[in-house]
């Protein structure tokens, strides 16, 4: 069966920009004798989302083969490149156009010559059809890897896109062939899969999340074809989904977990609706029919878990937050695919983890006071597990990335999210800043979210911008210049040239990163109130309220661990804000007696107190008081029936800000 050319060009370009990406693999430094690093390349084949297996690879530089081998019955390869040259990777499938990628290692600095690195590709081949594909581009590296100018190889995101650019052949109305062409080999069709991502709500004012629910797949007889579950934020991943069988979802409500029988909402990954379900009894559907293919709304074949931790350093009953220090998630060779720093709270955000594949958190044991080990626990101060270390120097914990068990109270919402933008503008070349020009910063849907103005080293940032998957950023020059400008060079906050883009006549510039662009010009992280509180100005939160979930066990004033966790972050902010006094009040549920909530608010409040003092703030900045019952959130009143999910909502701690003038 033939592919046609629209189902090829579109099923091409998608698998060709979510396949091809680049993981800098961190190595020990080596230095024995001149020039003793290498780069190590992990490189993966693919065909139509399926793995490639019995390739040729073939290593040549400068027209002189070095090296041959085939893959075999797998579809991996790795390749050990000495620094010096550059090489033309050939990769050979009978079945496939030949192709090769080039790297470029002749030109790198003296200094990096020393140290090893890695690079990860994952290989999207090409069917050899001369009726679509314009095979004479493949004359041409389809891809290449270079030097990032500081210590890493990246793709060479521009090269890359010019190349699929100009991949596909101009389709005249009588569908000609190129007469220049190889003739077509027929090959034949292979399914397409894909990543199907959705969050389930009810469909009531409150959009409650259905945590925890077994979702169906069906086929187009109705048939089971699989089924998953959803995670505590209603999201479920079906990965190597058919979409020339997949039909349709459904779950079952019981009465109790939807007594009004509300309708389902199903959104994609972004948060928009893509439909509503069909409701029988308590079975609820999302089928596709009518030219309705509601399930292709959901589909995301990028999508990766947002995950972030907090680290504590324990000793017996002493704890230390772990702040400022690196921490790495590696694959499942161990190799480090991201490396981020905890914040002030112990906290860090790894931006992407692929539901199923099995990863490890590891944190470097010299980074740890001798006698102490490393616990992780959620950003909501859960515990999660104690990191081995018993591996190369590393404390470590290993998981695989399925929405459940350990993994399940990391993950994050996308609206749990801030995100801090920075980056340098230059004009034509880099040692030309372009000082007090106009930076807007628009959202994917094109709304302004914020802007500043460049200062005089050309830089512009954004502080606590609601997360988004895209940005926009627009430039403009509201000064006249004696020059106008050709070129706009968008540098993130190591100097690293990301990207270079035209001026229009009117001196202005329009740039939409690529996703691996706007990661290097974003910093993700946790929205936590307390963090605010820390980076702003101190009379904009005078007199704020912040509410913590600092639970104690049913009739205690005693604090639990976790509550003790989110104490010691407020100790942090207080030993940091030399001026700020909190007042603490203690509130309960409306379960017992009004004077006996009243006294046990008092003592819990107290407790809390005592705790911070033990942290060494001063007694005099902390001003307790239980109200028990009497300032309730909800409409859980005495003799009002309500779930302990809404009584738990009353049992908190509040923190009234006060700065000393």
């Amino acid at each position: 069966m033939r592919f046609t050319s629209k189902q090829l060009q579109s099923s091409l370009i998608r698998f060709f920009f979510c396949l091809i990406f680049c993981a800098v693999i961190s190595v020990p430094f080596k230095l024995m004798g001149q020039y003793e690093g290498d780069l190590e390349i992990l490189g993966k084949s693919y065909l139509n989302r399926k793995p490639l297996k019995n390739t040729d690879i073939r290593v040549t530089s400068d027209s002189i083969t070095l090296s041959e081998f085939n893959t075999k019955d797998k579809n991996t390869f790795k390749l050990t490149l000495a620094y010096g040259k550059d090489y033309d990777i050939y990769l050979i499938n009978p079945s496939c156009q030949t192709m090769f990628f080039r790297v470029l290692t002749k030109n790198i600095p003296e200094n990096i010559k020393n140290k090893s690195t890695g690079y990860s590709i994952n290989i999207p081949f090409f069917p050899k059809n001369g009726n679509i594909i314009d095979t004479l581009r493949f004359e041409k590296p389809f891809h290449q890897v270079i030097f990032d100018g500081k210590s890493n190889f990246v793709d060479d995101t521009e090269y890359m896109k010019n190349f699929i650019k100009n991949i596909f052949l101009p389709l005249d109305t009588n569908n000609l062939v190129n007469p220049n062409a190889p003739k077509p080999v027929e090959t034949q069709k292979t399914k397409e899969l894909s990543v199907l991502v959705g969050k389930l709500t009810l469909d009531d004012e409150q959009q409650t999340i259905l945590s925890n629910k077994t979702i169906t797949v069906l086929n187009k007889k109705a048939e089971i074809i699989t089924t998953c579950q959803t995670n505590s934020l209603g999201i479920f991943v079906i990965q190597n989904a058919d979409m020339s069988e997949v039909n349709g979802l459904s779950l079952s409500l019981s009465d109790s977990e939807n007594p009004s029988n509300k309708k389902i909402r199903l959104s994609n990954s972004n948060s928009e609706l893509a439909g509503l379900s069909i409701n029988s009894n308590q079975k609820h559907y999302f089928i596709n029919k009518d030219g309705k293919n509601i399930l292709d709304k959901i589909i995301d074949n990028e999508y990766g878990y947002k995950i972030s931790g907090k680290l504590v350093a324990i000793n017996g009953t002493d704890k230390k937050i772990v702040s400022a220090k690196n921490v790495y998630l590696l694959d499942e060779k161990n190799k480090v695919i991201q490396k981020t720093k905890t914040n002030l709270f112990g906290n860090f955000l790894f931006r992407k983890v692929i539901d199923g594949c099995r990863y490890t958190i590891a944190f470097d044991s010299a980074d740890v006071t001798p006698n102490y080990t490393i616990n992780l626990f959620s950003v909501r101060d859960k515990f999660i597990t104690k990191l081995d270390s018993c591996f190369n120097k590393q404390f470590r914990h290993s998981f695989i990335a399925n929405g459940s068990g350990s993994l399940k109270p990391m993950i994050m919402n996308d609206a749990d999210l801030k995100m801090d933008v920075y980056g340098k503008l230059c004009g034509d070349y880099k040692n030309n800043p372009l000082s007090n020009f106009t930076i807007y910063l628009l959202n994917e849907k094109s709304i302004k979210i914020d802007s500043c103005i460049t200062n005089s080293n050309g830089i512009f940032s954004f502080k606590r911008i609601p997360f988004t998957k895209e940005l926009t950023i627009n430039c403009e020059n509201k000064n006249a210049t004696e020059k106008p400008l050709r070129t706009g060079l968008v540098y993130d906050s190591q100097d690293n040239l990301i990207k270079s883009i035209g001026f229009a006549k009117d001196q202005k510039l329009n740039y939409k990163p690529l996703p691996t662009e706007l990661g290097k010009l974003n910093e993700l992280y946790f929205d936590d109130s307390w963090l605010q509180v820390v980076d702003g100005n101190s009379s904009s939160y005078d007199q704020k309220t912040i509410i913590e979930n600092i639970g104690f066990e049913y009739n205690k004033a005693d604090l639990q661990v976790h509550s003790q966790l989110t104490l010691d972050k407020i100790a942090l902010v207080m030993q940091k804000i030399n001026n700020l006094s909190v007042e603490l009040g203690a509130h309960s549920d409306s379960k017992g007696s009004d004077a006996r909530n009243l006294k046990l608010s008092d003592q819990r409040a107290n407790s809390a107190k005592d705790y911070l003092i033990s942290k060494g703030i001063n007694p005099n900045r902390i001003f307790a008081k239980g109200y028990g019952e009497s300032k309730l959130i909800n409409h859980c009143a005495n003799g009002v029936e309500c779930s302990e999910e809404e009584h738990a909502a009353n049992r908190r701690l509040e923190f009234k800000l006060i700065f000393n003038k």
